[in-house]
Formats: C-alpha cells, structure tokens, sequence
C-alpha cells in the first residue's frame, strides 16, 4: 500500500503521460500532484527545417573563417623574402 503525503516543500518526481500532440499530463509520485506540461519536441518534418537552417549557418560561419585566414596567409606571405 502507497501512501502519498501532500506537503508544501514536495520535491517532486514526475510521471509524465506520453505526447498526444498539444501536452501532456504529468502526475507526482511522491504526493499525488497533477500538472500540465506543454509538449517541447518537434516531429520530424519540423526538426529537418531547423537543422538545415543551423547548418547553413554554421556553414556560413566556416566559410568566412577559411577566407579570414587566406587572406592572412597572403598577407603574410606578401612580407616574407624568399632570399
């Protein structure tokens, strides 16, 4: 037999129910209390759009870092004497 004791300062641990799309129901099992809990994954036809556009920038990024430093490698080679 559970007993389940509500109190103020319960550190909860939660149930949570599976995604049915718009949130989930999430249940202490310490005390008993019920709570709402929004639904924060993305399906897969979300996620591909957001990944492609993190990679694009991180992409994007890269390419201006390789420029930066070629230009810094011409630079430099323009100081140095091959005497």
């Amino acid at each position: 037999m559970v007993t389940r004791i509500k109190t103020q300062h319960c550190q909860h641990y939660w149930l949570i129910e599976s995604s049915n799309g718009a949130g989930m129901q999430g249940t202490c099992r310490r005390c008993g209390t019920h709570k709402s809990f929004q639904d924060c994954t993305l399906q897969p036809e979300q996620q591909a759009p957001k990944i492609r556009q993190e990679l694009e920038l991180l992409s994007a990024d890269a390419l201006v870092e390789l420029e930066l430093q070629e230009e810094e490698l011409f630079r430099l080679n323009g100081r140095l004497s091959f005497e």
